[in-house]
């Protein structure tokens, strides 16, 4: 690759080398044999991105020759130019790179050069130049050695290798931040499409400039989406004012300086603007930075004033705690309904039980007292016909209890998932759905337990009431039918006897 020609050839320091996002510039005096030199470096170009274009100036005492593509004819010039000016010693050879944009990806061939060019410009211009070609993530492809480094939408990576792990990770809520941000604050004569995170570093670089640029921005642009309004003064100083319980203007701060606190800037940055409330948090956050000054009037941003945030936002949360208690309160009186509505279930079967056991005693009254004891007598009464009857009163009390069973199960799933339901879209607002499922599913999970138990037991004693009746009908008519029996051979066998009492007088 090109970077590693040049570095073989010891030319990266003598060579003048700028490189920007959108073109390459390499400018050097040579001395060595060109035969060697040239035919080696067209190969070099090979290896030049598809995405971009070039031209190379190869001049020799001021005759100069320009190629811009790898063909044979290119080549072939170059080779004539060179037997032409065999004789000449020194040589000077430019060469000028035209990147394109093509999805989302850029080249970069000289790293360490990029870095320097981002160290000089104005922190505006790169913001400003970044901002217009970026869309939802922006990717560098290094050709030269390196170890993937970046943001979650930011990426380095080494030419003609893949990114490693996932594709590129975007934040599905930027539009939502940027919305935030407009209506929350403002920047002069910037339209600002980035968020601070597009250049909070994952994994860092090994040119330590790089590192310091990404950590610069991340802090500028968090103090830029905290601040009421702000503007870049020079290349090296910015300005912003907040407006909390007072105003305060910092004017002419150094970036520099910023960028020592980025990891706080940005850790204030992303409370305030991820999760609920956001406006709310930015004001507070205001608040708490226009009261919290230096000697000089400038904010001081250390450890004390993340504190003095999350407890200024303590209070703000128990400025509204009778809200949220009236919410818990709703929410138990759900809770208290559906437990009732749980025993109510309990206490339908046990009814059904109740039922049951009328329809036994009211059997047991009307068809075997009335009709068998003082009418038909207790045979008739235990009789197959009767058992018949009996046991079809079983099966339909057994299948009742069955049906019984199974709606009930099927009326609490849909009650508990209703109600659910009901809270989660009344109280979505105040109580996040964690904090209403905590709430609901220990109450739901001890219901269902006590109705299941309930139904267990219950069932328990209707089987064992309708297996006793069953029973004992059962026994009665085996007894009461072999009593008959034993009766008819009797009085079969009492005229024999009398007949033999005649007949031996």
């Amino acid at each position: 690759m090109l970077f590693e020609y040049f570095n073989c050839k010891g030319l990266i320091s003598t060579s003048d080398i700028q490189e920007t996002f959108d073109s390459l510039r390499v400018l050097t005096k040579l001395s060595e044999p060109m035969n060697d030199f040239i035919p080696k470096l067209f190969d070099e170009l090979k290896t030049l991105s598809n995405r971009d274009s070039f031209e190379l100036f190869f001049d020799v005492c001021g005759n100069h020759i320009t190629i811009s593509d790898c063909s044979s004819d290119s080549f072939r010039k170059l080779q004539e130019h060179i037997l032409d000016n065999n004789d000449e010693i020194e040589y000077e050879i430019e060469l000028k790179i035209r990147k394109n944009q093509i999805e989302s990806t850029i080249s970069l061939y000289f790293l360490d050069k990029f870095s320097e060019y981002l160290e000089t410009e104005s922190l505006i211009n790169i913001i400003r130049t970044i901002s217009e070609m970026f869309s939802d993530n922006l990717k560098f492809e290094v050709f030269s050695t390196i170890n993937q480094f970046g943001s979650d939408s930011i990426k380095f990576f080494q030419a003609r290798e893949s990114l490693q792990g996932n594709e590129i990770l975007t934040e599905f809520n930027r539009t939502d931040k940027l919305e935030l941000f407009s209506e929350n604050s403002s920047i002069y004569n910037l339209n600002l499409k980035l968020l601070p995170s597009d250049f909070k570093l994952l994994n860092t670089s090994s040119i330590n400039r790089l590192n310091i640029f990404f950590n610069t921005a991340c802090a500028v642009l968090s103090i830029i989406f905290i601040s009421n309004s702000s503007e870049f003064k020079n290349i090296n100083s910015f300005s912003y004012k907040i407006s909390g319980y007072k105003t305060v203007i910092c004017d002419v701060v150094t970036v520099t300086s910023l960028a020592e606190k980025y990891k706080l800037l940005f850790k204030i940055y992303a409370w305030a603007y991820e999760g609920g409330n956001s406006s709310d948090k930015i004001g507070l956050v205001r608040n708490v930075l226009s009261i919290h000054l230096d000697n000089s009037g400038n904010i001081k941003f250390d450890r004390e004033v993340w504190e003095a945030i999350q407890s200024n936002y303590q209070i703000y949360l128990k400025g509204n705690i009778q809200s949220y208690l009236e919410v818990k309160n709703k929410i138990g009186e759900f809770i208290i309904e559906s437990t009732s509505k749980t025993y109510a279930m309990a206490d339908e079967i046990l009814d059904s039980l109740k039922n049951n056991i009328l329809i036994i005693l009211t059997f047991l009254l009307s068809i075997v007292v009335v009709d068998g004891f003082k009418d038909n007598g207790q045979i008739s009464v235990f009789s197959n016909r009767y058992l018949a009857v009996v046991i079809l009163l079983t099966i339909i009390s057994g299948l009742w209890l069955l049906m019984t069973k199974s709606e009930l199960v099927k009326r609490f799933n849909s009650a508990s998932s209703t109600i659910k339901d009901i809270l989660k879209l009344n109280y979505n607002k105040v109580l996040m759905e964690s904090e209403i499922d905590e709430c609901v599913d220990p109450v739901i999970t001890k219901n269902r337990a006590y109705l299941e138990t309930q139904i267990k037991r219950y069932s328990y004693w209707w089987m064992a009431i309708l297996g006793a009746f069953v029973l004992l009908f059962v026994i009665a008519n085996r007894y009461f039918l072999s009593t008959e029996r034993g009766n008819d051979n009797k009085t079969m066998q009492q005229p024999v006897r009398i007949e033999e009492k005649i007949t031996k007088k």
